[in-house]
C-alpha cells in the first residue's frame, strides 16, 4: 500500500493542476471569470505542493479567473472522542489534546480552499449547509466589475510575490480585488521542484516550443511476439545551444524526457534522461555548426500512438519539442517482413559513453526509464547512428541496416538464407547497384544487458570504410560490425536475419534519390521490395 504522504502528494497535485488547466482553456477571454470549486478539502504535506499552487494562483490570475471555493462537507460536528473510523484515542480524548489534533486537521483541510479563493479575489464557503450560497455570491460579485491594467516597474525575474493595493476617492466605498500576484521567474532562480513541474506542463500543452530546434525519427523492430521496440533518434540545432566555457573545457546540460501516448490519450510509456556534455574547445566549435545527437526508445504493443520529444537547456531554461503519430506495427515470423530500413554513415561504440564526452546522469523521480537489454540498432560491439532524414554528402556511403523477419530455415544446415541487393533510383532510372550480398546468420544478442536508452554525444567517429569496396557499382557488408563470440543465439531472434549493406555516393549529383532494397528468401522463394527517400547534398 503507498505511503499515505506519498498519495497526498500526488493527489493534490493532479487537483491543483485540474484547476491550473481549466484556467488556461479560458485565457483567451479577456473578461472576469469566477470558478465555483466543490471539494471536501485539499490535503497538503507542506513545501511539496508549494510550487503546484504557486502556478496554479498565478495562472488563474493571469486568466483572470477568481476561484470560489466550497467545502462540501457542509457544518461538520466533530465528535470529541473521534468517530467509528479512528481507534480509540485513550487518554488523550480526557486531556482535550485529541480534540485540539482533530480540529487542526480539519483546519488545514480548508487551509488550501482559503489560499486559492483569497489570492485569486475569490471567496471561500465553509461551514455552511447551504450550497446556493457561493452560486449567489459569485453572480453577484460578477454583475458589475472594472477592470484595471498597468506596467509594473520592477523588471526583476526573482517569482516573488508582489502586493497590489487598490484605493477610491469616494467614501464609504469598500474595494474587494486580488492581493497580488507572482512575478515571472527566470530559469537560473527556480528550484528544482519548480524546474520538474516546468516539463510536466509543458509536457501537457498543445502548443510547440521551437526555442532549441530539433528532428527526430521513429523506427520499429521486433522485440517478441507481442511487443515492439521503438528506437528513437534525435538531433539538436547546435546553434541554439548555450555552452560554459570551464577552464579548457566547455559544457552543456540538457534534460530530455519522451512520451508516447495512445489515441485516447493514456501514457502508454515515458522516458526521462539528464545529460551533462563536456567538449574540448575544437569539438564545441564544430557543436555550433552541427548538432547534438541523443537516443532513447520505448518498447510498445502493436497500434496507433502520439510521441512527444522535449528537450531543455539546463543552462539557459529554451525548450524544445517535437510531436508526431506513429502507428507501430505487428512482427510475426510467419511471413517474410521487414523492420525499418536505416540508412547512417556513423557508428558508435556500445562499451561506454566516455569517447563521446558524455555523462549521463540517469532518469528522475516521477518518471520511467526506458532501459531495454535488447537493442536492435546494435551488431556486434558496434551501434549504427541512424541519419535523421536520410541526408547525405555525395563522399559518403550510405549503409543501410534492417532486420528481416519470417526468414525459411535450411533443413540441411538449420540457417537460413537471404539475398539483399541495393538501387539508387532517379526520373525511373537506375542510377547505381550494389552487388547481392548473402547473409546466412540468424540474430544474435549480447548475452548481459544492453543499455540501450538514452544514449548522446556531441558528434560521433565516422564509420570504417570496408574492404575491397569501389567507387561505383559496389556494395559489402560494413567493415568491424560481425557479431562477437559472445553473442548469443535466443528462441525470440530464430526466424530473424541483421541485414547490413553498404553503397558509396561518390560523383553522384545533388538532388532527391529513391532507394529501392530487395529482399529475396533463396529458401522459400519470397522476394520483398521496400523504398525510401535519400537525398544528396
Amino acid at each position: 500500500m503507498p505511503d499515505t504522504v506519498q498519495f497526498n502528494i500526488f493527489n493534490t497535485d493532479r487537483r491543483l493542476s485540474a484547476l491550473e488547466t481549466l484556467a488556461k482553456m479560458y485565457r483567451e477571454y479577456p473578461e472576469r471569470k469566477s470558478l465555483i470549486y466543490f471539494s471536501s478539502g485539499v490535503t497538503t504535506t507542506g513545501i511539496e505542493n508549494n510550487a503546484q499552487i504557486r502556478s496554479t494562483i498565478d495562472n488563474a490570475n493571469r486568466s483572470n479567473m477568481s476561484i470560489y471555493t466550497v467545502d462540501s462537507r457542509g457544518l461538520v460536528a466533530l465528535p470529541p472522542g473521534g468517530d467509528f473510523t479512528q481507534p480509540s484515542a485513550g487518554r488523550a480524548m480526557f486531556s482535550g489534546s485529541a480534540m485540539s489534533r482533530q480540529r487542526s486537521i480539519f483546519s488545514s483541510s480548508q487551509e488550501t480552499l482559503t489560499t486559492l479563493a483569497y489570492d485569486t479575489g475569490g471567496r471561500t464557503f465553509a461551514d455552511l449547509n447551504d450550497l446556493g450560497v457561493a452560486l449567489r455570491q459569485a453572480q453577484a460579485d460578477t454583475h458589475i466589475y472594472y477592470v484595471l491594467g498597468y506596467f509594473s516597474s520592477n523588471s526583476k525575474q526573482d517569482g516573488k510575490y508582489r502586493k497590489i493595493r487598490v484605493e477610491v476617492l469616494r467614501p464609504g466605498v469598500k474595494v474587494e480585488h486580488r492581493p497580488g500576484y507572482f512575478a515571472a521567474k527566470s530559469f537560473d532562480r527556480m528550484s528544482q521542484e519548480e524546474r520538474d513541474l516546468q516539463l510536466q506542463q509543458a509536457m501537457d500543452v498543445d502548443r510547440p516550443f521551437v526555442d532549441v530546434p530539433l528532428i527526430m525519427q521513429a523506427d520499429y523492430f521486433r522485440k517478441d511476439s507481442t511487443t515492439t521496440i521503438v528506437p528513437l533518434s534525435i538531433k539538436l540545432a547546435g546553434d541554439s545551444l548555450k555552452l560554459l566555457e570551464k577552464g579548457s573545457n566547455y559544457e552543456g546540460k540538457f534534460e530530455f524526457v519522451a512520451r508516447a501516448t495512445t489515441t485516447r490519450g493514456k501514457i502508454s510509456s515515458v522516458a526521462r534522461d539528464a545529460v551533462q556534455v563536456r567538449l574540448p574547445a575544437d569539438r564545441a566549435e564544430k557543436l555550433r555548426s552541427g548538432g547534438i545527437f541523443y537516443s532513447t526508445g520505448f518498447e510498445l504493443r502493436p497500434g496507433d500512438y502520439k510521441l512527444k520529444f522535449l528537450v531543455r537547456d539546463n543552462i539557459t531554461g529554451k525548450l524544445g519539442s517535437f510531436e508526431q503519430p506513429i502507428s507501430v506495427p505487428a512482427f510475426d515470423l510467419k511471413k517474410l517482413t521487414l523492420s525499418s530500413i536505416i540508412l547512417g554513415n556513423q557508428l558508435t561504440s556500445t562499451r561506454s559513453d566516455a569517447s563521446s564526452y558524455v555523462t549521463r546522469q540517469g532518469a528522475m523521480r516521477r518518471f520511467q526509464q526506458i532501459n531495454p537489454g535488447y537493442d536492435p540498432l546494435v551488431l556486434g560491439n558496434q551501434k549504427i547512428v541512424p541519419s535523421i532524414g536520410n541526408i547525405f554528402a555525395a563522399r559518403q556511403t550510405v549503409y543501410v541496416y534492417f532486420h528481416v523477419y519470417g526468414a525459411s530455415e535450411d533443413p540441411e544446415t538449420q540457417k537460413p538464407c537471404i539475398e539483399a541487393d541495393l538501387a539508387l533510383i532517379r526520373n525511373n532510372k537506375r542510377i547505381l547497384e550494389s552487388q547481392p550480398q548473402y547473409f546466412q546468420e540468424w540474430n544474435r544478442v549480447q548475452a548481459a544487458p544492453f543499455p540501450g536508452a538514452g544514449r548522446g554525444g556531441p558528434g560521433m567517429p565516422p564509420m570504417p570504410k570496408p574492404e575491397g569496396m569501389g567507387p561505383r557499382g559496389g556494395g559489402g557488408d560494413f567493415g568491424g560490425m560481425r557479431a562477437p563470440r559472445e553473442m548469443q543465439l535466443t528462441e525470440e531472434r530464430k526466424g530473424e536475419v541483421p541485414v547490413a549493406i553498404s553503397l558509396p555516393l561518390k560523383d553522384l549529383k545533388r538532388g532527391t534519390y529513391t532507394l529501392q532494397v530487395h529482399v529475396r528468401d533463396e529458401i522459400s522463394g519470397t522476394n520483398q521490395f521496400y523504398r525510401v527517400p535519400l537525398v544528396i547534398h
